[in-house]
């Protein structure tokens, strides 16, 4: 894989590593969204309707509300996160298989002719929307599919002061065994670009995989970046948009927000 790929692209490392190196964060605590099968869960028990995910990526936590008895409409822009979620599924039991419908879209254009009772965002996904005329356009789509009093779930990233000064961050490096393949996958921050004014920050990872007998599989660096919002600014978007916060943590144990956490936003729709 070469340098410059996109992240989660067609053919990326980002997106055939994912769950490998995302369930291995999670198994380590120290991935942003760890706790968040259970919160989501909660939420979706209360709903008389199907779910939507936006930002379903391979299928992590669409899958695992489907285990749980809800249908879900799981909406991504990546074909080749989608690629693997129907992967994934097609190992499920066919009843949970028919309980889930992946979708490919941009949030910011998001048009699916239905409303939902409880929407999800997870894992960053928002702020994947790098703009702030996109972040606008996506929240107002967002409101579109919701129905009257429905919940809206974003889970935004919030940077450190680290994040913001440059190359201040400390290295995060994680190497961990894929045990469906044998190989070995390694993962780890090599730099880190903050836009003050953008309130952008861009990452890039380099990723490099080991078959089981040594030998590169995979080596290249690919580049994600992330737009983050303060608490005033999403408060006023939500507000433009007819949403009203129901509820404001940092974390999905019900931390309170501070500047080394992410924000987990629930919010309602209004009249």
């Amino acid at each position: 894989m070469a340098d410059g790929a996109g992240y989660y692209g067609e053919g990326s490392v980002s997106a055939a590593v994912y769950d490998v190196v995302e369930g291995a964060l999670i198994d380590a605590g120290v991935s942003a969204c760890c706790g968040d099968l259970a919160f989501y869960r909660a939420l979706a028990a209360g709903c008389a309707g199907p779910v939507l995910e936006v930002g379903t990526g391979t299928g992590r936590v669409a899958w695992a509300l489907a285990g749980a008895g809800h249908a879900v409409v799981g909406v991504d822009v990546s074909t080749a996160m989608l690629a693997r979620a129907e992967a994934k599924g097609a190992a499920l039991p066919p009843e949970v298989r028919a309980r889930v419908r992946l979708v490919r879209q941009d949030m910011t254009r998001l048009d699916l002719g239905r409303r939902f009772p409880l929407i999800l965002v997870p894992h960053r996904t928002f702020s994947h929307v790098t703009d702030a005329a996109g972040a606008r356009a996506a929240l107002e789509a967002l409101r579109r599919h919701l129905e009257p009093g429905g919940r809206l779930v974003l889970h935004l990233y919030a940077p450190s002061p680290r994040d913001l000064v440059p190359d201040a961050a400390a290295p995060q490096i994680l190497q961990t065994r894929d045990p469906a393949s044998g190989e070995t996958v390694r993962w780890s921050i090599v730099g880190k670009v903050s836009d003050l004014e953008a309130q952008t920050v861009a990452t890039t990872v380099r990723f490099t995989v080991l078959a089981p007998d040594g030998a590169v599989r995979a080596d290249g660096r690919e580049t994600v970046a992330v737009r983050w919002a303060t608490q005033p600014e999403t408060r006023y978007l939500a507000e433009l948009c007819g949403l009203e916060v129901e509820a404001l943590h940092g974390d999905f144990l019900g931390g309170a927000p501070g500047p080394d956490k992410d924000q987990v936003w629930v919010l309602r729709a209004m009249p």
